[in-house]
């Protein structure tokens, strides 16, 4: 092995009678006992034979090769030329510091007949063994016995020495771990942790690398280069891993609404709540969603941690369905469509106070109950009536309080010719400027009944007519309704009870006036009013079963006919007013006539 402070020039010798190293170069014959020439042939040489020349050293180099080859020489050459190995047996070709002592290599040339008149040999290096910029030597005459000395600079073979050392190093689990080591003649790097030599590393290279690392991996780290000749030890270094820091959101939140402060934990030196929702140790969530923070320690380590918040809010979106006035009780009814929700808990009922837009709770209605209220506090004959509704869930959480709904009021007052006027508002939505054609038919349905708890249809109107002239009759009793187009509850239309398929108004009632009634055998019923009458006597037939012509006749005190009418008795309603204006004032006596029953009654005409 040559160490640092033998490296400098090499010299091989062929030859030197100075330094008393043999010059011979040697011709044998085949049996290589005894030269048959020991020096430069100048005659014919023919068949075989061998040539040799010495080889020695001054300084070696292990594992050097030697080659060598001999050449014919002069115009008269023709045969075959062996160039001879690229090693050699004489030293096993391995060279020491000691040299080559005078060691002679012999081969065997074959020259063919004609053979060559002179040879010469050189000695050469082999190229696997690079000698600094010389490969081959002169060619070595043997002319006059002279010596030839060959030399070349070689770099002598050296132990690794490291250039680049590691640094100490502190990263956070997970983290990977790299280190580097650099070294001059470095063939093979071995790296260790704590002086146990770390497995499946990759020794081509100085580069170690530990990817995700845990706390495990703290501790020294060194590293070993090395050759065929030698070994150099890096510089111990230490490598930290530290663990990451500790944050910790909890678990999922599924329940009642309410604020949830979340705490990512102290002592850290920066914290990032949803890529820059905050800063701060603590966020306040009050909303549902997904809530995740960055944390980072003293020690530059980061570290997350996330959590999902659902709140359970109050259901949205509760409507009342209609309002209407209950006939027995004569109270509104607010009405609703129940949703198929476990977390209500309960309906609340708010009425308009004497403030616009200020609504007082005025009930509570269990989510099991049927989902009406019975305003009994409310007044229909005397006004109109805003409402709204909100729902409260399980967790006392209470909703947003619904669009309101405005009940529809009738009034009556005196109108000409003995008629009075029926008046009413018009039903409203709060969102629904058109409720009348959006929510509700299009039309008002006018009622007429005998008492508070018996109403039949009267009329029909537009629904953007709100007044209509009637006159005292029998059935002094009218209100108003308009028809959903959705009903509140799926089944068959009924009036005045549920499912609840109209609003209907409160009930007025025509308090004066008289009128005339006949009944036939509860087959026909007349009814003609008012009485007294001024210019239009009102006309209204209710036929069950009636086959004969109903027909009406107006007769003076004279007994004049003034005035004839015949009806078709199988409709079965009929109303007609009958213009009598030019009819003098008077006594008179109607006569109404079907089959063979007639009836006569009073009838006062003033003006």
């Amino acid at each position: 092995k040559i160490s640092n402070q033998e490296r400098g020039i090499v010299f091989v010798y062929k030859g030197n009678n100075g330094n008393n190293i043999l010059n011979y170069s040697r011709q044998y014959t085949s049996q290589g006992v005894s030269p048959v020439q020991n020096g430069n042939s100048s005659g014919d040489q023919s068949g075989d034979f061998l040539l040799s020349h010495y080889a020695n050293s001054y300084k070696g180099r292990s594992k050097m090769k030697l080659a060598w080859e001999i050449k014919g020489a002069g115009n008269a050459f023709s045969g075959t030329i062996l160039n001879t190995s690229f090693g050699f047996d004489g030293i096993s070709n391995a060279w020491y510091d000691g040299g080559l002592q005078g060691t002679e290599i012999v081969e065997e040339a074959q020259i063919a007949t004609p053979g060559m008149n002179q040879w010469r040999v050189r000695t050469c290096f082999h190229p696997a063994t690079a000698i600094d910029g010389i490969l081959y030597s002169p060619w070595y005459h043997l002319t006059s016995g002279s010596a030839h000395d060959w030399n070349g600079n070689i770099n002598a073979p050296l132990a690794p020495v490291i250039n680049a050392e590691p640094q100490d190093l502190e990263i956070c689990m997970g983290d990977s771990i790299e280190l580097d080591v650099t070294a001059t003649m470095g063939e093979y790097y071995y790296w260790y942790h704590d002086d146990t030599l770390i497995a499946n590393q990759d020794t081509s290279n100085g580069n170690l690398v530990i990817s995700n690392c845990t706390l495990d991996d703290t501790g020294n780290y060194y590293c070993i280069s090395s050759n065929s000749y030698g070994e150099d030890t890096s510089l111990v270094i230490s490598v930290t891993v530290h663990d990451l820091p500790i944050v910790e959101l909890g678990a999922d939140y599924y329940g009642c609404f309410d604020t949830i402060h979340l705490d990512a934990g102290n002592g850290m030196t920066a914290y990032n709540w949803n890529n820059g929702l905050s800063d701060s140790q603590i966020l306040a969530a009050d909303t549902s969603g997904n809530y995740f923070v960055n944390v980072v320690d003293v020690n530059g380590c980061e570290n997350m941690d996330s959590i999902y918040i659902d709140f359970l809010y109050p259901y949205g979106g509760q409507e009342i369905c209609v309002v209407t006035v209950d006939s027995a009780s004569e109270y509104n009814l607010v009405v609703w469509e129940k949703p198929i929700d476990p977390s209500i808990r309960e309906f609340n009922i708010y009425r308009q106070s004497d403030v616009i837009g200020i609504y007082n709770l005025i009930g509570v209605v269990s989510y099991d109950s049927l989902s009406v209220f019975v305003d009994s506090t409310a007044l229909p004959r005397e006004h109109e009536d805003y409402y709204k509704i909100s729902v409260t869930d399980t967790c006392g959480n209470e909703s947003e309080l619904s669009p309101y709904h405005k009940t529809m009021y009738v009034g009556i007052s005196s109108g000409p010719d003995s008629s009075y006027v029926l008046e009413w508002t018009p039903y409203l939505i709060e969102g629904y400027p058109d409720a009348i054609y959006t929510i509700f038919d299009g039309s008002y349905y006018i009622y007429r009944g005998t008492d508070t708890l018996s109403f039949g249809p009267y009329d029909t109107l537009a629904g953007n007519i709100f007044n209509l002239n009637v006159y005292a009759s029998g059935l002094p009793y009218f209100r108003v309704g308009t028809k959903l187009i959705t009903e509140c509850a799926p089944a068959n239309l009924k009036f005045l009870s549920g499912p609840y398929s109209h609003s209907i108004s409160n009930i007025e009632e025509i308090s004066n006036g008289d009128y005339i009634e006949e009944k036939f055998n509860d087959q026909l019923t007349v009814l003609m009013y008012p009485n007294p009458a001024k210019n239009i006597l009102n006309i209204e037939l209710n036929a069950k079963n009636v086959m004969e012509d109903i027909s009406i006749r107006l007769i003076d005190v004279f007994g004049r006919q003034v005035y004839c009418k015949s009806f078709d008795g199988s409709v079965n309603q009929f109303k007609q007013p009958i213009n009598i204006s030019s009819i003098a004032h008077g006594l008179y006596w109607i006569n109404i006539e079907t089959g063979n029953q007639q009836f006569y009654e009073k009838l006062v005409i003033s003006r």
